[in-house]
C-alpha cells in the first residue's frame, strides 16, 4: 500500500474527550480548536479511548459546525485517526465520515479542502471494504474537481487520494476513476512536481495504463498522455532523477508504453 504524505504538524495537547461535546455546543470559543486536532495526534492508545467514547462521531459532526477553526481542527483530527489503522478508519466510516467529506471538498477555505483531501488519501489507502465504501459514497467526482481546479497543495493531496484509489482499487473501481477524467488531471499535477517526488503519481498512471492494455481495446490512457507532450517529457526526464523508485517506475512506463513517442521527443 502507498503511504500518504505526512500530516501537518499540530500542537500536542492533553484533552479529555468530553471537550468534544463542549466544542459542539460552544461554537463561539476558539481556544480549543487546536486541542481538538491534538486529540487524534496523541498515540494509538488514546485514539482507541477517543473512539470508544464515541469521540469519532462527535468529530465528524464538528466538521459541519460552520465555524472555520473548529472545522479545520476536526478534519485534521479525523485525518490523523484514519492514518492509524483500518480498524480506526472503519469506526469513522460507520459514523458517516464520507458523507461529511463531500461538502468539505467544496468548502470556500482552501485549508479545509486540502486537509479533507489528505484525510481521503488515508481512507483510500485502506482495505478493500473501505475502498468500496469510498467509491460508493460518490465523493470521487468532487475529489476530481479539486484535482482539476484547486491550488497546488490541495491538488497534490487530491492526487494522493486518486492514485491510492487507482492502485488499491479493483479493476472496476479504477476504471470508474479513469472515466471521471482522472488521468488528464493527474498529468497537470505531475508537470508541477519535482521529478523525485512524483513516484506515487507514476504508480497511479501505470495502473491506469495496464488496465487499458488488458482491456484489449484502444488505450485511451495512452492517447491522453501522448496528447500532453509536457507530461510525457516530464515522465521521460524522471528516468534520470535521484529517487530510484520514481526513476524505475518512469523507465517502466516509457519502455512499455511510450518508447516510440519518446524517440520523437529526442
Amino acid at each position: 500500500p502507498h503511504t500518504p504524505p505526512p500530516p501537518p504538524t499540530h500542537q500536542h495537547n492533553t484533552l479529555n474527550t468530553n471537550t468534544l461535546t463542549q466544542r459542539q455546543h460552544n461554537t463561539h470559543s476558539h481556544t480549543s480548536a487546536c486541542p481538538v486536532a491534538a486529540l487524534a495526534n496523541c498515540g494509538a492508545q488514546h485514539v482507541r479511548a477517543i473512539l470508544e467514547a464515541r469521540g469519532g462521531s462527535k468529530l465528524v459532526r464538528l466538521t459541519q459546525c460552520g465555524e472555520l477553526e473548529i472545522q479545520t481542527a476536526a478534519v485534521c483530527a479525523l485525518g490523523n485517526i484514519v492514518a492509524g489503522s483500518d480498524e480506526h478508519t472503519q469506526v469513522l466510516l460507520d459514523a458517516g465520515l464520507m458523507a461529511a467529506c463531500r461538502p468539505l471538498l467544496h468548502h470556500e477555505n482552501s485549508t479545509v479542502r486540502k486537509e479533507t483531501c489528505w484525510l481521503l488519501s488515508n481512507v483510500a489507502a485502506g482495505n478493500a471494504e473501505q475502498l468500496t465504501a469510498f467509491v460508493d459514497s460518490n465523493v470521487t467526482p468532487s475529489l476530481i474537481r479539486v484535482l482539476s481546479k484547486d491550488d497546488f497543495q490541495s491538488r497534490f493531496e487530491a492526487a494522493w487520494a486518486v492514485c491510492n484509489l487507482l492502485v488499491g482499487g479493483t479493476r472496476d473501481q479504477a476504471n470508474y476513476v479513469i472515466q471521471l477524467g482522472a488521468v488528464a488531471e493527474l498529468l497537470g499535477v505531475l508537470k508541477e512536481m519535482d521529478h523525485s517526488a512524483c513516484g506515487f503519481v507514476l504508480d497511479g498512471l501505470h495502473r491506469a495504463l495496464c488496465l487499458g492494455r488488458r482491456a484489449h481495446s484502444c488505450n485511451e490512457v495512452v492517447a491522453t498522455i501522448e496528447e500532453d507532450m509536457g507530461a510525457l517529457e516530464h515522465i521521460e526526464q524522471t528516468q534520470y532523477c535521484a529517487n530510484q523508485l520514481a526513476s524505475e517506475k518512469a523507465k517502466q512506463i516509457i519502455d512499455v508504453f511510450f518508447q516510440d513517442s519518446v524517440d520523437v521527443l529526442q
